[in-house]
């Protein structure tokens, strides 16, 4: 038998050679030159491989004495991000609330509402101003304590 075969295919393609190593021994794997395979297990790792490795392997503790170092910093950016998700959140919900038929302006009217109330209960006597101020004051105590400069 001749050392390569061609096939006959169709007209849009090449042939194709098929090798005698493959015919006469039926391995998948043989090489048309060496006729054997190469064995995987012959190869050694490249050494900026092996880096690499270690440097994963040494990732952990790396980002660990990051974050000690910085712990102030990452919680700022957190808080950062935290407050523009719930900005972007309260955006996508109150856009959603005005593609509601008659939602916006019922809760425009309720606003208009309370705060005709707030005026009247708290903003119109000097007596509830003084109330309102004395329920601020407590407030502020609670919150900050008693320390307060006047």
């Amino acid at each position: 038998m001749n050392e390569t075969q061609q096939l006959a295919l169709p007209e849009e393609t090449t042939p194709v050679e098929m090798h005698a190593n493959y015919q006469e021994t039926g391995d998948v794997n043989s090489s048309p030159t060496d006729g054997a395979a190469p064995d995987i297990a012959q190869f050694e790792l490249p050494k900026s491989v092996e880096k690499f490795r270690t440097m994963l392997a040494q990732l952990p503790s790396y980002i660990g004495k990051l974050y000690q170092n910085n712990q102030g910093a990452f919680i700022t950016i957190a808080l950062f991000l935290g407050v523009l998700v719930a900005l972007k959140l309260t955006v996508a919900l109150l856009s959603a609330i005005e593609g509601i038929p008659f939602m916006a302006s019922t809760l425009e009217i309720i606003g208009l509402g309370y705060t005709g109330w707030f005026v009247w209960r708290y903003l119109l006597h000097a007596s509830t101003r003084d109330e309102l101020n004395g329920e601020i004051n407590n407030l502020k105590s609670e919150i900050f304590g008693n320390y307060q400069n006047n």
